[in-house]
């Protein structure tokens, strides 16, 4: 790994690479989602289908390390790290699914949070999968689940409002029509088995854009600016919040989970 800030023709140097933390039980997935694993023809619906392995190392200890060129055209490139660990075997329990469940309500205002959670949460042992097993739990029992099969691609649903760890995530930027058309794109993280909330965007780009998370539960925010003829989500719509209160921290609507209804013309 010495060598990775120096420029060379197999791994040219970038402003800025983007490193990822992977499970090892997650790491083959992973390279699927991005385009240089076993579901290529998927990926692509997601912008990449040019995406190649510019570097991939395994050091003594077993730790991995992937580097990815998402496209020719990208700046920014994609690292993926795994090392070997060993799951805990002494301290408080990992949270249930009914305690992520329980906690879906909750809030940092008025609590909620499940008792029989807060050990973990206070002295808990964290390992990387811990930590994705955590975050895929949260949005998994926060966000609506995937459109069953043979649903029509151009009304999928707006979806739950996202998590707070989606508000961790890249925006994948991309102007091809045919290469990055909002309904395939949803219909491949469908595909992937990734819960979606398709934000409006109020005539900005296409109109739509949707935020997902990968096989480890980083976020992704597909940033295009097409979506075949007749595309629109369908359900209530969320308030985006880029600013929140100052008396309490919270966002507009944090207390109701309901979306309001918006005639979209």
């Amino acid at each position: 790994f010495e060598h990775w800030n120096e420029p060379s023709a197999g791994q040219p140097l970038v402003p800025l690479r983007l490193s990822r933390a992977v499970p090892a039980s997650l790491f083959e997935d992973m390279l699927d989602f991005y385009g240089v694993g076993r579901r290529s023809s998927v990926a692509s619906d997601l912008g990449f289908g040019r995406s190649r392995v510019l570097a991939d190392v395994v050091d003594a200890g077993g730790a991995r390390a992937v580097t990815i060129m998402l496209s020719p055209e990208a700046s920014v490139h994609l690292q993926l790290w795994s090392r070997p660990e060993v799951e805990p075997i002494q301290g408080p329990s990992f949270p249930t699914l009914h305690d992520f469940e329980a906690s879906a309500g909750s809030n940092q205002v008025n609590g909620g949070q499940p008792a029989e959670a807060q050990g973990f949460c206070e002295s808990g042992t964290w390992t990387v999968q811990r930590y994705s097993e955590y975050i895929l739990a949260v949005h998994e029992t926060v966000m609506t689940p995937v459109p069953s099969a043979g649903s029509d691609d151009l009304r999928p649903p707006v979806g739950n409002i996202m998590d707070v760890f989606l508000d961790d995530h890249f925006a994948w930027d991309c102007t091809d029509p045919d290469e990055c058309d909002m309904t395939r794109g949803g219909r491949a993280l469908a595909n992937f088995s990734r819960r979606t909330q398709w934000v409006y965007t109020n005539g900005l780009g296409g109109n739509w854009t949707p935020y997902s998370y990968d096989p480890a539960g980083y976020g992704i925010q597909l940033h295009w600016y097409f979506a075949s003829e007749g595309f629109a989500p369908e359900g209530p719509i969320y308030p985006s919040c880029f600013a929140p209160y100052g008396t309490n921290g919270t966002c507009p609507r944090a207390f109701i989970q309901e979306g309001f209804d918006r005639l979209i013309v």
